[in-house]
């Protein structure tokens, strides 16, 4: 089974009178079948921590991030991405500030890369953070596979192409792996391929997803199902109830059973969890 690869950071930036710049990174591998095996990089910037500034073509403030990432082997660029994020221009900066958030996709050959990215406030004199990581991209064509498991801050139906949709949703990344106690379910994305391959055209079978503790033991009333045909790419969004899971560390787990209920594949991944209820 492919080695699953996660990430997250936390970063801020202080200097002068700027409070800091707070921001999230993360992403996940998945893959395509007409172009291959891609990286989504997910950035979550918090509006309330970026400089806003007067803009002069309109009577609102606006807020600027900059964004460079890059993608290495051996010291040679394989894909490289700058973005500009920019803010809503609210009448004053007391007002309610958005976050910041983007998608950037990244179709890159099965393989292991050094990532980079450089991020920093354009209305800030602060020098640009600096951050990177190793990144393993792996897709064993022709066998049953799962992509990364995406968490999610929300999702809807959408028929607009943009960065933030895929497979005819809107899907908002959370990009973290904790859970507070004002949090009271956990969202998440995920993508099944080459079941067609292996089940044929007309192959059925179900996807289980439950929250599990760290040695495996199942969390009571936190698990549900989905009845698939198999496709080119299957897709399975869902949504559990986190409001009776006590604090500490656990698992969402997927697993994929033929109509015999037989495991044919597994994936899972951690996040924890505060509630101080229980």
């Amino acid at each position: 089974m492919r080695t699953r690869v996660l990430f997250f950071v936390f970063f801020i930036l202080t200097g002068g009178s700027f409070a800091g710049l707070k921001a999230f990174f993360g992403y996940s591998t998945f893959y395509s079948p007409g172009s291959g095996p891609y990286a989504e990089t997910h950035l979550y910037v918090l509006g309330q921590s970026v400089l806003f500034k007067k803009n002069s073509g309109s009577p609102g403030y606006e807020g600027t991030i900059k964004v460079a990432m890059l993608f290495k082997q051996n010291d040679t660029i394989k894909a490289f991405q700058k973005v500009r994020l920019h803010s809503q221009a609210p009448e004053d900066t007391v007002s309610t500030r958005d976050n910041f958030v983007d998608v950037e996709r990244f179709a890159l050959p099965c393989g292991d890369y050094d990532f980079e990215i450089e991020i920093s406030d354009e209305n800030s004199t602060v020098a640009p953070y600096h951050f990177g990581q190793k990144i393993s991209v792996f897709y064993d064509t022709g066998k049953l596979a799962f992509s990364d498991i995406e968490f999610l801050e929300s999702y809807a139906p959408t028929s607009e192409k943009t960065n933030l949709s895929k497979n005819g949703y809107e899907l908002i990344p959370y990009v973290s792996d904790y859970y507070p106690e004002n949090m009271h379910s956990l969202s998440f994305y995920t993508e099944v391929y080459n079941t067609r391959q292996t089940m044929g055209d007309t192959g059925k079978f179900v996807l289980f997803y439950s929250i599990r503790t760290e040695d495996n033991r199942l969390i009571a009333n936190c698990s549900a199902f989905s009845r698939q045909m198999a496709s080119e790419i299957c897709v399975l969004l869902g949504t559990i109830d986190l409001s009776q899971v006590p604090s500490g560390n656990f698992k969402i787990c997927i697993e994929l059973r033929d109509r015999n209920n037989k495991l044919l594949l597994s994936s899972s991944k951690g996040f924890q969890r505060k509630n101080k209820v229980i």
